[in-house]
């Protein structure tokens, strides 16, 4: 594997092979249904963004141009109106991380951007990143929960996914790698997934993370050589314990632990994540949990106990359909329909926005313009009205439930939701096969969550204020947990 430092001089070369192929034509920002720019403002973007990227990034970017490459959701839903097939994902990463590195990205980013300089770039255990990760991963499941007989046998379960026994672990064993959303913002799925996993008596061990990050929340926003650093470390971890596979929940970290080689347009070269080249060099397979859960159903390791007698249909996720075929090496949503499938009283109907056609939930458009900017208040819900048209579909065709295994998914459909007056239900797949075989699937911590974590804006609300209570015990309990453990 080439050393990390060579990576990141590839990063520019690669963005630049990239554009090469673009003809600025505008097709993909007339066809993205965030921006929808009208063709001649859409040529002159891309335009614009291309005598960038060929002057070496000297000329000057003009402002609309910066608010589409941060405002994007990287989805590659305009990947299939390109003429030349680009990737716009990986165009916006390379832009997003050349912006950062000349100081133009937005003020909150770029501070973020000085303090993994100071931090992770220098120290690549990332003390600070373990201590946030736990605190947060306290404050998601709070001790009184662990009190509550409903949800003792949960926390055990979680217990075990936290804290796994790396010295147990014998070689060519199976991985489940729950991924940092799941962990922190959907702790009940990741004990549910177990719990699943122990009713097929299915032999495995999990991996939590920060140990084992795959860095696609950093390599989003643009910090790619923090997002290098991290999965490079995970990377020497998982060849250590030579796993025969690694089971992801997240997409995401699917995508990131098995992305493919790209051109750099320097001679025969080719680009590609740390991490995915360790895992492949090592021969570890990658497979996402849907494909998975898949292949035990048609085993007949799980059996189904209990029938859903209602239209459900699959909830259309970026990280599972193109964007995992032109950044990984396949979509994933087919797996997600067969299981819906083989539920007992299914009726499966599928929505017009699946696979190629499948949107982002847009909660990179809301952390980029509802979190990270300054001028959040101002800019408009971007993923609310990405989210508008499929679950209007949705209730075209009487579907009143979803589902989908993107964590993200779950959380930023459910905000906006609660904004519509819910009129269909968000599942992770997870909670429907627990159900139909048998097993408990609540309390639904997230829907708890959601009762005082509002994503959408005004973040200053009525509301608000029946949520302070909360508020003050997360603040006391992770201060508690700093004194006690740090």
């Amino acid at each position: 594997m080439q050393a990390l430092d060579t990576k990141l001089r590839w990063i520019v070369p690669t963005l630049k092979n990239l554009m090469k192929k673009c003809e600025a034509c505008g097709t993909c920002l007339q066809h993205c249904y965030l921006q929808g720019l009208q063709p001649k403002i859409a040529q002159k973007v891309m335009k614009s963004i291309k005598e960038y990227v060929e002057s070496n990034f000297k000329k000057p970017l003009p402002a609309i141009a910066q608010k589409i490459i941060w405002r994007c959701c990287i989805d590659e839903y305009c990947n299939q109106f390109c003429p030349n097939g680009i990737s716009k994902a990986l165009l916006m990463l390379g832009l997003r991380f050349t912006l950062l590195q000349k100081g133009a990205a937005p003020f909150s980013l770029q501070l973020m951007e000085y303090l993994l300089r100071k931090a992770l770039h220098k120290d690549p255990s990332f003390l600070l990143q373990r201590i946030t990760m736990r605190i947060i991963g306290h404050m998601s499941y709070p001790n009184k929960w662990t009190k509550d007989k409903a949800r003792q046998e949960a926390t055990k379960r979680l217990e075990r996914a936290k804290n796994p026994q790396f010295d147990k672990i014998e070689e060519g064993a199976t991985l489940f790698m729950p991924g940092c959303g799941h962990t922190y913002g959907l702790p009940h799925i990741v004990q549910l997934t177990m719990a699943i996993l122990d009713k097929a008596k299915v032999k495995y061990h999990t991996i939590g993370t920060p140990e084992f990050c795959c860095g696609g929340v950093y390599a989003v926003a643009g910090f790619l050589k923090a997002s290098f650093i991290i999965g490079q470390r995970t990377g020497r971890h998982l060849t250590k314990l030579k796993p025969k596979q690694v089971v992801t929940a997240c997409p995401g970290c699917f995508m990131a632990y098995s992305a493919r080689a790209f051109p750099t347009g320097i001679g025969g070269k080719m680009f590609k994540l740390p991490l995915s080249e360790m895992l492949e060099d090592a021969g570890i397979e990658v497979i996402h949990l849907s494909e998975y859960l898949e292949k035990l159903i048609k085993s007949g390791d799980i059996r189904f106990k209990r029938k859903i007698n209602r239209p459900i249909a699959v909830l259309p996720s970026c990280s599972t359909g193109r964007r995992n075929e032109t950044l990984g090496k396949r979509q994933i949503s087919e797996a997600q329909s067969e299981i819906l499938k083989s539920i007992p009283g299914v009726k499966f109907k599928e929505l017009s926005y699946s696979g190629d056609q499948s949107r982002c939930c847009g909660i990179t458009a809301k952390l980029t313009q509802k979190v990270a900017s300054l001028t959040a208040a101002f800019n408009p819900d971007l993923a609310l009205k990405s989210q508008r048209e499929v679950i209007n579909d949705a209730i075209a065709k009487d579907v009143r439930d979803v589902a989908t295994v993107c964590g993200g998914c779950v959380l930023t459909y459910s905000d906006g939701l609660n904004q519509l007056g819910n009129p269909i239900r968000v599942w992770d797949l997870v909670e429907l096969v627990g159900y139909a075989m048998g097993i408990n699937i609540y309390p639904r911590e997230h829907d708890h969550m959601l009762k005082w974590m509002q994503l959408h804006p005004p973040f200053i609300k009525p509301g608000i204020i029946h949520a302070l209570p909360r508020i003050v015990e997360l603040s006391s309990d992770a201060i508690k947990y700093l004194l006690v453990n740090f």
